[in-house]
């Protein structure tokens, strides 16, 4: 049984994740109380964007612990996101107000965008066919992408049948919760610091060595490994030291290699190595000392997913001695 219970009327109604590879995001369908009855919202449980990252449990996972973990997360996750969202149609119109009111102070001269947006936040909770809110607009990813930049959450559908136009198209669904996300109890970054961090590491992929537009701020510590007493605070302010020692830029596609190779790792007992080669700059291939906490991030260094920059170099080091 799970340490963390789910908050009384939130109900998870589907033991699967829904993905959304293309913007690399998963929701879960869960069903809260509002007014005298329910609603049914579909919540990011992965959402680059505001990084959160918290992996399903579903129903056969085989190490017993490590699903105890996930579904006391995922249940404290689902709490917070409770305690924030409307419970009655009055406090939703309020929401819904007020942040038309912030949209037409800060972003009154984004035109085409706001008319989207509108159409969205006054149907918050429902979902809304793409081509129906902007029928001129062929490419809406443009403005959606805005609306995230902006703070908003964003669920999405792909080739879900429009009753009004009658054919298969990307539905959107704006979720009643604040700017920049709720809380996850992992990290989170404001997307200041977001742009900060890849300007101080220089826009590199370090799994490539390349540059690339398309990066994300990647925790050289492993989540898979964290506890409650590993957060950390993310000031916007965060020097540039600190950066360098706490992320590494990493594509999506090379993140999700990071994140299951970690997995792995937790469960097994051994470190994983790319290409083919079992090489470690501090330590081998056994994983060594406390298996989660802050005081596991020891047992990561010298294994190339948790600097690979560093990783790298000491290869070099190591060849150039010949």
């Amino acid at each position: 049984m799970p340490d963390t219970n789910l908050n009384d009327g939130i109900r998870i109604i589907s033991e699967e994740s829904i993905g959304h590879s293309k913007a690399a995001e998963e929701y879960i369908e869960v069903l809260f109380p509002f007014d005298d009855a329910t609603w049914i919202l579909f919540i990011p449980i992965v959402y680059r964007r505001n990084g959160l990252f918290l992996e399903y449990p579903g129903k056969n996972a085989i190490d017993l612990e490590e699903n105890r973990l996930k579904r006391n997360r995922l249940y404290d996750y689902l709490n917070r996101v409770s305690e924030c969202i409307p419970k009655t149609t009055e406090e939703l119109k309020t929401w819904v107000q007020e942040n038309h009111e912030w949209w037409n102070a800060e972003h009154s001269n984004a035109g085409e965008t706001k008319r989207f947006f509108d159409g969205l936040l006054d149907n918050t909770g429902k979902w809304m066919c793409c081509h129906c809110l902007s029928p001129d607009n062929g490419n809406p990813q443009r403005r959606i992408q805005q609306i995230k930049d902006f703070g908003y959450t964003l669920a999405t559908k792909t080739k879900y049948r429009c009753e009004a136009c009658n054919r298969n198209r990307t539905h959107l669904m704006m979720l009643p919760i604040e700017r920049n996300g709720v809380g996850n109890g992992y990290e989170q970054w404001s997307d200041c610091l977001r742009k900060r961090i890849i300007q101080v590491l220089g826009g590199v992929d370090v799994c490539d060595n390349k540059r690339n537009a398309h990066l994300l701020p990647d925790h050289k510590f492993p989540e898979i490994r964290w506890d409650q007493d590993t957060i950390g605070h993310n000031p916007d302010d965060m020097s540039e030291d600190d950066i360098r020692e706490k992320f590494q830029l990493m594509t999506n596609q090379h993140n999700e290699e990071k994140r299951e190779v970690c997995r792995k790792c937790r469960l097994t007992g051994k470190r994983p190595y790319p290409f083919g080669i079992k090489y470690y700059y501090e330590g081998s291939e056994d994983w060594v000392g406390e298996p989660q906490g802050k005081i596991a991030e020891n047992g990561c260094k010298g294994c190339c997913w948790y600097d690979f920059a560093l990783w790298r170099d000491s290869i070099n080091k190591e060849l150039n001695k010949g």
